[in-house]
């Protein structure tokens, strides 16, 4: 039967009487809130920020800020689902639409390379992209839908005619099959990817936050194999101000040397990250998993198993 009601419900009810600066205050409430009872998590987090914070009170306030923007995000993310399509860029604005256009014309699709910055941010532009009537598909490794709907939210849902947020952003299952990728990339489609994801069989070492980490080669792989477009996105600002940035494309030749134009192609991508994370540094997702970047140095070490675990 699953939950009869979510927060996301309780968030579209209150969203008809009270404004929206009002929402996003019990947002950022609610995120103190988990912050405070949570003692885990905000444990995580803090060892995580901590080379980042400049002393033990900056510190608990980003570790508050992490918890209470993220409640905003989610937050955002519920309303747009029900708001006027018409409204949406009202809320949230787009960047550097004319790279993406220039990487169209190259005629060999398009990769839309986000991030977990802002990460329920990159879903609102993939939203308002596709809304534009660019062909954008979101290859998902599972065929659940991303937010289970309620009981309420089920009955909600055939009251206002509202598509789910899988089918806003074009989301389709491919599981760890890439020929569904490559077909659309083939008609000059676009494919919404994150780029510092951890599923992966092979990664890159490359230059981020001052150390040398593994990511994922997986789509610059497919870009140099079928000479897509690689153009990277970024969610910037702090919820609810936020925007898309899309930065210029670049392509992923395959000379004389393939594996360290592809490192290349996966440094291009990071330095855009690590500009936009450095300026936000709160805002990334995957402060919540205990040691970061510890954890993401020694990733690769692990079985292929591990890699491949949703």
């Amino acid at each position: 039967m699953g939950k009869i009601l979510s927060l996301g419900d309780v968030a579209w009810l209150l969203h008809h009487i009270l404004p929206l600066p009002w929402m996003y205050r019990l947002a950022r409430l609610h995120g103190r809130v988990v912050h405070l009872l949570n003692r885990e998590k905000r444990a995580i987090v803090a060892r995580n920020l901590g080379p980042f914070a400049k002393d033990s009170k900056d510190l608990r306030r980003m570790t508050r800020q992490f918890f209470e923007l993220r409640q905003v995000r989610v937050l955002m993310v519920v309303l747009f689902l029900d708001m006027d399509p018409d409204k949406w860029e009202e809320h949230f604005a787009i960047d550097g639409v004319a790279h993406l256009d220039q990487a169209l014309s190259h005629q060999k699709g398009v990769i839309l390379l986000g991030s977990h910055l802002n990460s329920l941010g990159g879903f609102m532009a993939l939203m308002i992209l596709k809304r534009r009537g660019y062909d954008i598909a979101v290859a998902l490794p599972s065929d659940a839908e991303l937010y289970p709907q309620t009981v309420f939210g089920r009955r909600l849902r055939r009251r206002t005619d509202t598509e789910s947020l899988k089918q806003r952003m074009g989301g389709f299952y491919v599981q760890f099959n890439v020929r569904p990728i490559i077909k659309k990339l083939a008609g000059n489609g676009v494919i919404g990817q994150t780029g510092d994801g951890w599923h992966s069989v092979s990664f890159a070492r490359v230059p981020f936050l001052g150390r040398s980490l593994p990511f994922t080669t997986g789509m610059m792989s497919v870009a140099q194999s079928t000479g897509a477009m690689i153009v990277p996105l970024n969610v910037v600002g702090r919820p609810p101000y936020m925007r898309a940035e899309i930065s210029p494309p670049f392509q992923v030749p395959k000379g004389e040397n393939p594996e360290e134009d592809l490192t290349e192609a996966v440094a291009a991508y990071t330095r855009t990250l690590e500009r936009a994370l450095r300026e936000n540094v709160v805002c990334w997702e995957h402060w919540l998993i205990a040691d970061t970047l510890e954890t993401m140095d020694a990733w690769t070490d692990r079985p292929l198993r591990d890699r491949y675990e949703l």
